[in-house]
């Protein structure tokens, strides 16, 4: 399900299939990120590792725990990560 905000962009849940995408945004923002992130190891930033986090996020979900939104295009595509 798709929300939009403002324009072409919206939110939407996070995709278990969105790991590449992650990954590639957290790699493209980590100098940026760095300091508010707490220090991570290298496959956090990896495909692998975004398959990680996204599964433990998604169970926190299931869980009724937490709502991991991304930002998204007005298709829903992944533009920047879980907010």
């Amino acid at each position: 399900m798709l929300h939009s905000l403002v324009g072409d962009v919206g939110v939407r849940l996070l995709h278990s299939s969105d790991a590449e995408a992650q990954a590639a945004a957290y790699r493209r923002n980590r100098e940026h990120l760095a300091p508010w992130e707490p220090v991570r190891p290298e496959e956090f930033f990896t495909v692998a590792g975004q398959r990680r986090e996204i599964g433990s996020r998604l169970a926190q979900y299931d869980s009724g725990l937490s709502v991991p939104w991304v930002l998204v295009d007005g298709e829903g595509r992944f533009l920047e990560t879980s907010l």
